[in-house]
């Protein structure tokens, strides 16, 4: 099979309901709907060669449901686990996904995700891939400020609190990415976009899909109720949206539309402008490591700048418990996705530091290197060096489980899978 044949499909996770919301260490319940949650997959096929990417719209691909999902795709459908991806987009206002056997909702998102894969496969034809780049750091902001007494402040705090900050513009990642997906007619049968930045801007206790979710409705709306957009997020456990320079940014509940609208146009941009590189052959690898969680340390429970002085209430409760437990070793998964000599997508299941993507792209030979955070799995927040030294929110455990210098450790994996 010479040609490059891809399948797109949809499947509603919406979940009940009452059901608990992730995205904060408070206990909240989901109180209503601003719109549906889905899980969008592709599949490819070249060569006889087959790779399964599931982008689901969720806070973090819980590391039992990746690795339950990967398992079953290659039972039923003969796709190597090693070429299977699950996703998320790291929505804030979502469902609390476990691994507990009474959790419905939760037991019936792992065969919903399987069952798309099937989907997709039931909706393969010949493609060929654009792909382009754009840049913008407009609604980027690194969100670990440096405030007067040298310690971290996090941006999201009411602006006129953090007028005697800095932020660190350098390390931002800019790159937009549009990989497009064309029938032989030219039609448009589907896209995977790349940015890095929290999908989170909406927030709260209604369940929404975010500023990905947005994007793809409008894409949609241009090129047809049929075109499935995934989005996987380039590496940004240290970025946001939050201008805390604009003492009046919008807090409002539309300020999602805004930052999308902004990316849409990038990616119209992009569109006037493909290449279309060869896709002589598709690949993927997967790599599993154990690390061992860290010890807790005297600064998790400092109170400091970090939350303007005040101590959060959830993080000391999931501090408290986790104290009683046993260190536990988490899977580390890192891989890589290739698609012809141009293209390469690098994934992590962690909330990645962007001067770790930075970093990485620089070192790449690849034309298209595009970075996935919180994709098989996740390990929470893996920050660098100089952060652990800074302090700040995601150097805390539970918020980063692992030890000091693992992402760098990390970092040299995926640079070796290049």
């Amino acid at each position: 099979m010479n040609t490059l044949r891809a399948g797109f499909s949809v499947v509603d996770i919406t979940p009940p309901l009452n059901a608990p919301v992730v995205g904060s260490w408070t206990d909240r319940k989901i109180d209503g709907y601003k719109g549906p949650l889905s899980a969008n997959t592709v599949v490819l096929e070249k060569n006889r060669e087959r790779i399964a990417i599931i982008s689901a719209e969720l806070c973090e691909p819980e590391t039992s449901l990746s690795n339950f999902v990967r398992e079953e795709v290659e039972r039923r459908f003969n796709i190597p686990k090693k070429n299977v991806f699950v996703a998320a987009t790291h929505v804030h206002s979502g469902p609390k996904v476990t691994n507990d056997p009474n959790d419905h909702y939760s037991q019936n998102l792992r065969m919903q995700l399987v069952t798309g894969v099937m989907k997709a496969l039931a909706d393969m034809e010949d493609v060929r891939i654009g792909i382009g780049k754009s840049e913008s750091t407009l609604f980027t902001h690194n969100r670990r400020l440096r405030a007067a007494n040298g310690e971290i402040a996090m941006n999201w705090f009411d602006p006129k609190l953090l007028q005697d900050c800095t932020e660190n513009e350098e390390e931002r990642d800019p790159d937009i990415f549009s990989i497009r997906f064309e029938r032989p007619d030219r039609s448009i049968k589907g896209f995977i976009i790349n940015y890095s930045n929290h999908n989170n801007a909406m927030g709260g206790t209604y369940v929404n899909g975010d500023i990905g979710a947005y994007i793809g409705e409008r894409l949609r709306d241009l090129y047809g109720k049929n075109c499935v957009t995934l989005l996987l997020l380039g590496a940004c456990g240290d970025v946001n949206w939050c201008d805390f320079k604009d003492i009046d940014w919008p807090r409002d509940s539309f300020h999602y539309r805004r930052i999308a609208e902004h990316i849409l146009g990038h990616l119209l941009i992009i569109g006037s402008n493909l290449e279309y590189p060869e896709i002589d052959s598709i690949s993927a690898e997967c790599e599993t490591e154990k690390m061992l969680e860290r010890e807790f340390n005297e600064y998790d429970s400092v109170i400091d700048r970090t939350f303007n002085y005040k101590p959060q209430g959830g993080l000391e409760v999931v501090q408290a418990k986790m104290k009683k437990e046993p260190l536990r070793e988490h899977d580390v998964n890192t891989g890589i996705i290739r698609l012809g000599n141009d293209i390469v997508i690098l994934t992590v299941n962690a909330e990645y530091f962007s001067a770790f993507a930075l970093d990485i792209k620089k070192a790449s030979q690849y034309k298209y290197t595009i970075i996935s955070q919180l994709t098989n799995g996740c390990v929470n927040y893996v920050p660098t060096r100089e952060a652990y030294k800074q302090g700040g929110y995601e150097v805390r455990k539970p918020a980063t489980l692992l030890d000091y210098g693992a992402g760098e450790v990390i970092c040299e994996k995926l640079k070796k899978l290049l």
